[in-house]
């Protein structure tokens, strides 16, 4: 990733989201300005490899922001893993996998032979009309 390449649009959107520290910011800044890890690290007044570490953590908090902008959130899905559903519920794994298999399950969604989805809106109306499970 070639960061003196990136629009000002992208810049402002990762420094918005990427919370960068102090220094990680200021490594990221020269970056921009197309300096090379060289002159960075002699700008800075650290090692080259502390710089090559920073660059490598500015990169890595990059991707995960831009997977997280990228992420549809958990309450727009039509479907939800079991792991979802149990995060968005707040009921435990095993106790939705014991739901998902009994049979008049109204929101079992069966994918091939054995992966099971959770239909959303039917297990919310589920969940609205039940006072215990």
């Amino acid at each position: 990733m070639k960061f003196s390449k990136l629009t000002k649009p992208e810049l402002e959107e990762i420094l918005k989201n990427a919370n960068f520290t102090d220094e990680e910011a200021e490594v990221f800044e020269l970056l921009v300005a197309n300096k090379s890890l060289e002159e960075v690290s002699q700008r800075l007044l650290i090692s080259k490899t502390t710089t090559s570490r920073r660059v490598a953590d500015i990169k890595e908090k990059i991707e995960r922001s831009q997977a997280m902008i990228n992420k549809v959130p958990i309450w727009e899905k039509v479907t939800l893993t079991i792991d979802e559903a149990a995060e968005y519920s707040n009921i435990g794994i095993n106790r939705i996998n014991d739901m998902l298999n009994n049979p008049s399950c109204p929101f079992v969604l069966f994918v091939g032979r054995g992966k099971r989805l959770v239909k959303r809106k039917e297990f919310e109306k589920y969940l609205e009309k039940t006072d215990s499970i």
